[in-house]
């Protein structure tokens, strides 16, 4: 994925940035607690496609 399109994406649900997972197949919304996949480095922002994650993810960047 883009590195300048990952700047700009948000969450559909509660518009917030979007963070790339370690291993570069998800984005993650911190304040939803939701991961989006990316299919052939397209980011996949449907509802039905959303992973809810057990534990929040802390950004360091």
């Amino acid at each position: 994925m883009q590195k300048k399109l990952l700047e700009i994406i948000v969450c559909p649900f509660c518009y917030t940035r979007l963070f790339m997972n370690d291993t570069e197949t998800e984005l993650i919304c911190n304040i939803e607690n939701i991961s989006f996949p990316l299919k052939q480095g397209i980011p996949v922002l449907l509802k039905n496609q959303i992973r809810y994650l057990n534990c929040k993810i802390i950004d360091n960047q």
